[in-house]
């Protein structure tokens, strides 16, 4: 009787583990490569706008607290790069590369610096985010 119980014990213990581990890497963010990647449940078009806003309007800051100058504004249909750099110090640097995965689905990477940096990625992905709702 305590073998029976001790293996439903551990089948249930493994069930709810991996029904855990499936919710939290559905639709979640990674960091890869330096590059903080997340899906977000908006139009491409919205998306590239308010992450040029964010940059256009120094709603994020280098790490001397001055705005990043655009570089390279690349858009095409389904792909856009944007990409800024601090005027004091050329390995401050913050890139963005978005791409439509769908009509209303688009998949948006940030990486700040070459080494990449989650904190200051996912802070930016909020604020484009804010800046879709104002628009």
């Amino acid at each position: 009787m305590r073998l029976i119980r001790s293996k439903f014990n551990v089948i249930a213990l493994t069930i709810i583990l991996a029904i855990l581990s499936g919710c939290s890497t559905f639709g979640g963010s990674n960091f890869n490569d330096g590059y903080y990647t997340t899906a977000l449940n908006q139009s491409f078009g919205n998306v590239y706008k308010a992450s040029l806003e964010a940059l256009e309007n120094g709603q994020t800051y280098d790490l001397k607290g001055s705005p990043y100058d655009i570089r390279i504004n690349k858009k095409l249909t389904n792909t856009a790069v944007i990409a800024a750099e601090s005027d004091s110090d050329p390995t401050d640097f913050v890139e963005i590369a978005i791409q439509k995965k769908s009509q209303d689905k688009t998949e948006l990477s940030i990486k700040y610096g070459s080494e990449g940096n989650a904190i200051r990625s996912s802070a930016l992905v909020s604020i484009i985010q804010e800046n879709i709702k104002d628009n």
